[in-house]
């Protein structure tokens, strides 16, 4: 099952199914955040208040009341406040990274005719004979 909230501020993908919840957040317009991982929730509520407040060393340029290095990252952003691990890396001949994943938009594609019990989808046609939902993510290299 996929839920998706769109507040306008941010963005919420979570994708569950009898034994796994998957939350993954939209924060800002550009990090791409894992917020839940682990068993089966009914739903989540958001822990974007977490983020919020004075950070001292802040590399965020437009304001000292969010840094990303605070951030579960989906995917690491080299040197542009994440400080962990990278979870891939890809470089140039003198190590220096090239990509800065970044979030683009989304784009819900479904065959709405096998899910028509679902209230929100009620009354919907749409054709193909699609089984699973998948976000994708795209990555531009710099």
């Amino acid at each position: 099952m996929l839920k998706i909230k769109d507040n306008g501020i941010t963005r919420q993908f979570h994708l569950s199914n009898k034994y796994l919840s998957y939350v993954i957040e939209i924060v800002d317009n550009q990090f791409v955040v894992n917020r839940y991982f682990g068993p089966t929730i009914p739903f989540f509520a958001g822990s974007t208040h977490l983020d919020s407040g004075h950070h001292a060393f802040a590399v965020y340029e437009n304001n000292n009341n969010f840094s990303a290095s605070n951030l579960p990252l989906e995917c690491s952003v080299s040197q542009n406040g994440d400080y962990r691990q990278n979870s891939a890396s890809i470089t140039d001949k003198k190590n220096k990274p090239l990509s800065f994943p970044k979030y683009n938009s989304y784009d819900q594609r479904i065959d709405f005719g096998a899910l028509n019990q679902m209230p929100h989808l009620r009354g919907k046609k749409g054709t193909g004979d699609c089984k699973i939902v998948c976000v994708r993510m795209n990555y531009s290299l710099i």
